[in-house]
């Protein structure tokens, strides 16, 4: 395995340099052009000469052939399943912490960690068998203690509970500032969208007052709004999105769709699956129906997206096993399978969660130990701070490299990635040489 790695990589890299050359030299009607020579003596605003179309083409056959092995060089896998513990999952990362849940022989209790499999925390108080935390935002987890919604407040003994009176079960899947966001069942199989601020108390029914409408669930909260799905008869699920009233819901259920599922927001963009042609297909929406987009990658069988932040979507895609993957819609949707950065000894994964201070991005999921059968609780941690990214975006790609070009001579800004106060010939082979790296 590792010979046959290594022999992948040498390839890689060899076509890489191949089409590096392609882009150093370009092209003018079949004759190579050397774009040193013509930017150290041009202007650009006067003489800069290039053909856009054969960079472009070159352009694209290095990110072809440099993305699988860029995608798995940068990622750092840390595996937080505990000793002595059956199965575990991250649901949640929020900065240097992460929370889910580990299951044993005896109890499922909520847990979070902080970076190792030894540092995990039982958040279950004294006498509670069940236990899960779906989000963990600003110091505060939501989930349940014995299928009751629950907030705590960092501290496994300093804890709300959420439950309404009355209720039958409840559960807390989102932190938004004060707001928690999830679902109440008063009845088996009726389940009611929910919003709360802290206590049982303040529980408010987001359930849309549409007679044709059985049960509503939310999943996600982020900015002033919630998403998640409606269930109208008979079991017609369509995505829509809450602005934290009843009367406030919009159905972005996409044509052509059998059923659809909104699963996690930020920044107005939402995250989810439709089904189309009973293919369940991840996907994105920015607010309406007529804004889908579809993430599914070819040759699986079904997707999910589960999770957003910024413009990074987490999800995974099956085909006979899971793959959890990573989709950059700031990059064209560029997807990179992160099962292929796990160590060996995984045969499946999924990615539930993301998150990003702009430096670094953390992803938490699972993977299943291919000896043992049983999901192990891991994270997924890369680097932005890329060389020659130079807009940031975590992908070296054209965008940066257009960027030098017509910076080209200038001085200072985010083109100067040398940082030598002008934009010269070591920018442009630091994007060069990083071409395709993040994407």
């Amino acid at each position: 395995m590792k010979s046959s790695l290594h022999t992948l990589q040498k390839e890689t890299s060899r076509k890489r340099l191949s089409y590096l050359d392609c882009l150093v030299r370009g092209y003018d009607g079949g004759v190579p052009i050397d774009f040193g020579r013509r930017l150290r003596n041009s202007t650009i605003s006067s003489k800069f000469y290039f053909n856009l179309m054969g960079m472009r083409a070159c352009l694209t056959l290095a990110l072809v052939f440099s993305m699988p092995d860029f995608g798995v060089s940068q990622w750092t896998t840390v595996n937080l399943h505990p000793p002595g513990v059956l199965d575990s999952v991250v649901y949640s990362v929020d900065g240097t912490h992460q929370a889910g849940y580990v299951f044993t022989s005896s109890a499922q209790f909520a847990c979070v960690w902080q970076g190792t499999a030894l540092s995990a925390i039982n958040f279950n108080p004294f006498g509670s068998s069940s236990g899960l935390i779906h989000c963990m935002r600003d110091g505060k987890q939501a989930g349940a203690l014995d299928n009751h919604a629950t907030l705590w407040m960092g501290a496994p003994n300093a804890y709300v509970s959420l439950r309404p009176a009355g209720s039958f079960q409840s559960m807390a899947r989102a932190i938004d500032g004060n707001y928690q966001a999830g679902n109440t069942a008063f009845s088996s199989g009726i389940w009611r969208a929910s919003l709360w601020q802290g206590s049982a108390q303040s529980w408010i029914n987001l359930h849309p007052a549409n007679e044709n409408i059985i049960s509503s669930w939310v999943f996600g909260a982020r900015n002033g709004q919630q998403v998640g799905y409606v269930r109208f008869q008979p079991m017609n699920d369509r995505a829509v999105i809450w602005t934290s009233s009843a009367s406030s819901w919009v159905d972005i259920h996409p044509s052509g769709a059998g059923k659809s599922y909104a699963l996690d927001t930020h920044n107005n963009l939402q995250v989810g699956y439709a089904i189309f042609n009973n293919v369940d297909q991840a996907g994105y929406w920015r607010g309406t129906r007529n804004s889908w987009v579809s993430l599914h990658p070819a040759n699986y069988s079904s997707s999910t997206a589960t999770a957003v932040h910024d413009y990074w979507v987490v999800g995974h895609a099956f085909n006979a096993l899971h793959h959890a993957f990573l989709w950059n819609t700031a990059a064209n949707n560029t997807r990179q399978n992160l099962h292929n950065a796990l160590p060996s000894g995984y045969n499946a994964s999924q990615a539930h969660t993301v998150w990003s201070d702009g430096r670094r991005l953390i992803i938490g999921g699972a993977a299943r130990n291919s000896m043992s059968g049983h999901w192990e609780a891991v994270i997924w941690i890369r680097n932005l701070s890329l060389p020659g990214d130079v807009n940031g975006d975590g992908c070296v790609n054209d965008i940066d490299l257009l960027r030098v070009l017509f910076a080209f001579g200038q001085s200072g800004g985010a083109e100067d990635l040398d940082g030598n106060g002008t934009v010269g010939d070591g920018d442009l082979l630091m994007v060069l040489f990083n071409f395709g790296s993040g994407c």
